[in-house]
């Protein structure tokens, strides 16, 4: 028999049953692929004709079965962060269509950051999603509350993501929006042409440097002075209770992680969220920059390890009660010898002697 738990359960993850994510092979996840300990993912868009086989697959039912009996086996536990943010929810194995759903797969971006997870200038297999919005990706939406286009690419550049977005807004009247961009090209004008001046739940910004030097040399593509331009015009949305969440988001390098408690009060003094993260590189699943390694500040093989510590220590000390978010990675950090970071230098590069003038 079907074990049900009651609504409001906090002590249950809730993600898997009211939220689901949508990759670019089509891969169906009920959160971040990272937070599974193995590829675990409930169905594939391109092998359905129906929404309802991936929500109602076996998979997901043995999930949400396992959830309700207190088993996360499946969950990568240490990273996750175990957000259970919904109340009213119906925890069955076999729940309401989800409340949030985030397409993470259209990766055209405007820019090329250094560490960037290879975004491309051109959305690959376009015509081929776009088939599906009608089918498929239009119809999951009928119970969501919040559509995320968010974690890939830029929403401001995607003519897709933008005719996703057109469309729901239109057939999905209760529906918000979530939206992730470089702030390039995120400005009054494209909000309006979108027709959701008042329907945008949160605003995510990547903004990885506040000093301009620093700035070119991570967002490669991208205008200075325009960003920072666009950034007044999007807290001006909050700062009118427009948009009733903004946040940055700075991920953090051996180029730019002395400018983290600068960028935090920046994110403070604007009434905005600070997101301070870090670009992880599991099973080779996600392309990074070939060197990407060697900009790891925050690994104890980096020369500059004991300083991003130190930096990152005083950051926690002076601002965790105060609304920053911090992964799991780079709380209770310790100094070390450098003889030590050397050994594990040696220890992870295999002995492979190549610096980086950044490294």
């Amino acid at each position: 028999m079907e074990n049900i738990a009651k609504e409001n359960d906090f002590s249950i993850c809730q993600k898997p049953f009211c939220e689901c994510e949508i990759y670019s092979d089509g891969r169906v996840y009920t959160c971040c692929p990272d937070y599974f300990k193995e590829d675990y993912y409930i169905g594939n868009i391109f092998e359905v004709s129906s929404f309802d086989e991936i929500w109602y697959s076996d998979k997901a039912i043995e999930l949400r079965q396992k959830l309700l009996n207190n088993d996360y086996s499946l969950c990568n536990n240490d990273i996750c962060y175990k957000d259970f943010k919904y109340g009213k929810i119906n925890l069955s194995p076999r729940p309401a269509y989800p409340k949030a759903l985030r397409f993470s797969y259209d990766n055209s971006c405007n820019i090329k950051c250094l560490f960037c997870r290879d975004y491309k200038e051109k959305f690959e297999n376009e015509e081929k999603w776009n088939k599906l919005i009608d089918t498929i990706l239009i119809p999951a939406l009928k119970s969501a509350e919040i559509l995320a286009i968010t974690t890939v690419g830029e929403v401001t550049y995607s003519k897709h993501s933008q005719s996703i977005i057109k469309k729901a807004a239109k057939e999905c009247p209760n529906l918000k929006f979530d939206l992730l961009t470089n702030a390039l090209l995120f400005n009054e004008t494209f909000v309006k042409s979108l027709g959701i001046e008042n329907r945008i739940a949160c605003i995510h910004i990547s903004i990885h440097a506040l000093k301009k030097t620093t700035f070119e040399k991570i967002m490669r593509g991208s205008n200075y002075d325009i960003v920072m331009k666009n950034l007044q015009y999007i807290f001006e949305l909050k700062k009118k209770g427009i948009v009733p969440i903004v946040s940055l988001i700075f991920v953090v390098n051996s180029l730019n992680y002395k400018e983290i408690p600068d960028f935090i009060e920046f994110a403070r003094k604007n009434d905005v969220f600070p997101l301070i993260w870090e670009y992880r590189k599991k099973n080779n699943s996600i392309k990074m920059n070939k060197n990407c390694e060697e900009y790891m500040v925050f690994q104890p093989y980096h020369r500059h390890y004991n300083d991003f510590v130190r930096i990152m220590n005083d950051c926690i000390k002076r601002y965790s009660e105060n609304g920053i978010r911090i992964p799991n990675i780079f709380k209770n950090l310790k100094p070390i010898p450098k003889y030590k970071i050397l050994i594990n230098y040696l220890k992870y590069f295999k002995k492979k002697i190549t610096f980086n003038k950044n490294f």
